[in-house]
C-alpha cells in the first residue's frame, strides 16, 4: 500500500514508548506505524530527529480584549506560531458578555478563528452570567460538543460564589468540565488598595498586590464547592506551591479536579518585576511570577501528574505558554517556541523521558481538552483532525514550511487583518494562499500542522 505521505526513518514517541519506525499518513490520519514502510507519494526524512505527537494547548486567549488591552496575536498568527512549535490544537475561550446566550458568545468567537486559523481549534466558553437561562443552555453547548465551560472568581469578571455553586451542579449534570479562574478577589481588591495608599503604583509591587495566599483560598474553596456537588473541576494557571497542595489533597480523597501552569511559573521567579516600569510590566499576568520557581511543581510536571492513584493530577496545561496579550512575557515562552523552552527549563529531564512529555503535551491534553471523540495518542488510524473541517496534512505541512522560511527571511508571511497588501480577511472556505518564499536549501520540514511533530 502506498500512502499518501510517510515520515521516515525517525524515532517514534508516544505517551509509551519509543520506537525507530516509520509513519504513514492518509487523509490527514496515522494510519501506519512500522519499521519499514513502502515509498509514499511524499516522503519527509525524519532521521535523527523525535516524531510526536502533535501538541494540544487547552488555555489560549486569541484575538481577546480584556480591559481595553487586545491580545498581540489574533488566530492566524497565533495558530501559525503554536504550528510551529509543534502544538496542533488549541482551545481558546469564548467570552459571555452578560445578557447574551451562550451559543451566541460561542458563535461570535467562531467568526474570529474561520478561514484564518492554520491548526485544528475548539473553544470553552466563559460564563459571565449565570441566569436561569444560561444554565438551561449548558447541556446545548455538549450537544454541539462543547463539553467545558469557565467561571472566574475574582471580582472583575466573577459570577459569585452562590451563582458559581449553581453552574457545578448544572454541568455536572451533563458531565461539563468547569475551568477555574483561583484567586479571592477580596483579598486582591484589599491588597490593591493598600498598595495605592501607600504610593506603590509602580508594576515592581504587582506580586504584592495578588498574594498566594489568595490563590490557595480560592483553589480550596472551590474544590469544596465541586465536592459538594460533585462537579469535575480545572484550575487553571496554578502558580504556588499551597494551591498544588489543595489539589493533590484533593484527589487523593477522591474530588475530580485537575490543574494546570504555564511556564513562566516554572522558569521566572518575581524577581523580574524588582526592575519597575514598563520592562516590569511585561510580565504581569494573573495569577503573577512567584518568589519559589516550584521545585514541587517541576518535579509534578515530570514525575506525578499522571491519572490515578491519588497524584497531583498536575498538567502544564498541555504545556501552556505565555499567554499572548501586550502585557504579559508573549515573547519570552510563546506558543512557537513552547517545547524547547520547556526542555531546557527541566534541564533536559523530559526530553530525557519523551514519554512522560507527550503524555502532558498530547494524550492528556487532548482529554482534557474536551478532544477525546477525535484525538488520541500517536498510533494507527490515530485522527489528525479537530472540531473543524482540517486541510489535508501534506498541505498543512507545506503551510507550516513556508512560514518558517519566511521567517528566517525577514518576511511576515501574516500580514494582520486591515495591514499590508492582502486586504481583508478571505471568505470561509476560500483556499489559503502563501506568498511566503520556498523552504530554505537544507529541505528539513519544520513543525508539521497536525499528527506528528518533527522534534530535533
Amino acid at each position: 500500500m502506498s500512502h499518501e505521505l510517510v515520515v521516515r526513518g525517525g524515532t517514534v514517541v508516544t505517551a509509551t514508548e519509543s520506537i525507530r519506525a516509520d509513519v504513514g499518513v492518509d487523509g490527514g490520519c496515522v494510519t501506519a506505524l512500522a519499521p519499514s514502510l513502502p515509498p509514499g507519494r511524499r516522503e519527509v526524512d525524519a532521521a535523527g530527529l523525535l516524531v510526536l505527537p502533535g501538541g494540544v494547548d487547552v488555555h489560549t486567549h486569541l484575538d481577546a480584549e480584556v480591559g481595553g488591552v487586545r491580545s498581540v496575536d489574533d488566530f492566524e498568527s497565533g495558530t501559525a506560531a503554536a504550528a510551529c512549535g509543534g502544538v496542533t490544537t488549541i482551545c481558546d475561550y469564548a467570552w459571555q458578555v452578560r445578557g447574551q446566550s451562550l451559543t451566541a458568545a460561542l458563535e461570535g468567537w467562531k467568526t474570529k478563528a474561520v478561514g484564518r486559523a492554520h491548526i485544528d481549534y475548539g473553544f470553552h466558553v466563559i460564563v459571565s452570567d449565570a441566569s436561569d437561562r444560561t444554565l438551561a443552555e449548558i447541556p446545548r453547548l455538549v450537544d454541539i460538543g462543547y463539553p467545558s465551560i469557565k467561571v472566574f472568581m475574582i471580582n472583575e469578571f466573577g459570577i459569585g460564589d452562590q451563582a458559581m455553586m449553581r453552574v457545578l451542579d448544572a454541568a455536572r449534570k451533563v458531565g461539563v468540565v468547569v475551568n477555574v479562574h483561583a484567586e479571592n478577589g477580596d483579598m486582591l481588591d484589599h491588597c490593591t488598595r493598600n498598595l495605592l495608599a501607600a504610593g506603590h503604583r509602580d508594576p515592581r509591587y504587582y506580586a504584592a498586590s495578588r498574594p498566594p495566599l489568595a490563590e490557595a483560598e480560592a483553589t480550596r474553596r472551590a474544590i469544596d464547592y465541586a465536592a459538594l456537588v460533585d462537579a469535575e473541576i480545572y484550575i487553571v494557571h496554578l502558580s504556588c506551591a499551597d494551591a498544588l497542595d489543595a489539589v493533590s489533597a484533593a484527589r487523593r480523597r477522591g474530588v475530580r479536579v485537575w490543574a494546570e501552569t504555564r511556564p513562566i511559573y516554572l522558569a521566572l521567579t518575581e524577581e523580574r518585576y524588582a526592575v519597575g516600569g514598563a520592562e516590569a510590566a511585561k510580565f504581569v499576568g494573573a495569577p503573577p511570577l512567584r518568589t519559589d520557581p516550584g521545585d514541587r511543581q517541576r518535579q509534578h510536571l515530570v514525575d506525578g501528574r499522571a491519572e490515578g492513584g491519588g497524584g497531583p493530577g498536575f498538567h502544564p496545561g498541555a504545556v501552556r505558554g505565555a499567554r499572548a496579550r501586550d502585557r504579559d512575557a508573549g515573547d519570552l515562552l510563546g506558543r512557537g517556541r513552547r517545547r524547547p523552552h520547556l526542555g531546557a527549563d527541566l534541564r533536559g529531564r523530559v526530553l530525557d523521558q519523551p514519554g512522560a512529555h507527550l503524555r502532558a503535551l498530547s494524550a492528556e491534553g487532548h482529554d482534557r481538552g474536551g478532544q477525546r471523540r477525535r484525538h488520541g495518542p500517536l498510533r494507527s488510524g490515530g485522527p489528525g483532525r479537530g472540531r473543524r473541517a482540517a486541510a489535508p496534512l501534506a498541505g498543512r505541512l507545506r503551510s507550516v514550511q513556508r512560514l518558517r522560511a519566511a521567517r528566517r527571511a525577514g518576511a511576515d508571511p501574516l500580514p494582520r487583518r486591515g495591514r499590508g497588501p492582502e486586504g481583508p480577511a478571505r471568505e470561509p472556505g476560500r483556499p489559503r494562499t502563501s506568498r511566503a518564499p520556498p523552504p530554505d536549501e537544507h529541505g528539513r520540514l519544520s513543525a508539521p500542522a497536525t499528527a506528528v511533530h518533527c522534534f530535533a
